[in-house]
């Protein structure tokens, strides 16, 4: 399967990140979480630590197939992975980011369609850097970071109902 164009989400990746680490049936253990700290991000964007994979595997060591399993996840809605390995913090998942970023910003075309929201009543998510930019080379790191943020709006009121 090939990583699709189109919205990556975080809870679709820790859903797929939790399935590969559970072969038994049943629903999958919650053990990823995705980092959030700008030191932690220079070196992983998922971990599964120690001490909630030690449960699901002898020691905590997790088999190299299932992280095979992990490094080979590809589908619709999954930002592509760069490396998958265990640390003596837990197993760390990192993003292959500028194909990340460079996916995201092609469907950049969503962002500026306007949302008819199901009341009737529009919504407008001004994403100025969007307007000024004649290319996605020009895009700054704060350009990047409004359109993210935008980007998350639209999705929180999409999951809430305000649009469709």
């Amino acid at each position: 399967m090939e990583t699709g164009g189109g919205r990556f989400g975080v809870s679709e990746t820790l859903g797929a990140l939790n399935a590969a680490l559970k072969k038994e049936p049943g629903p999958p253990a919650s053990v990823w979480f995705k980092e959030s700290s700008a030191r932690n991000l220079r070196s992983r964007d998922f971990l599964a630590p120690q001490a909630a994979l030690r449960p699901l595997f002898a020691g905590g060591q997790v088999p190299k197939d299932i992280i095979e399993d992990v490094m080979s996840l590809k589908r619709p809605g999954l930002p592509p992975l760069q490396s998958c390995q265990q640390t003596p913090l837990g197993l760390t998942v990192q993003l292959q980011r500028p194909a990340a970023f460079q996916q995201a910003l092609n469907s950049i075309a969503e962002l500026t369609k306007p949302f008819q929201s199901t009341s009737g009543q529009s919504i407008i998510l001004n994403c100025t850097p969007l307007w000024s930019q004649r290319s996605l080379a020009m895009l700054s790191l704060s350009h990047l970071r409004a359109i993210l943020v935008t980007d998350h709006l639209a999705e929180v009121l999409r999951i809430q109902g305000s649009v469709d």
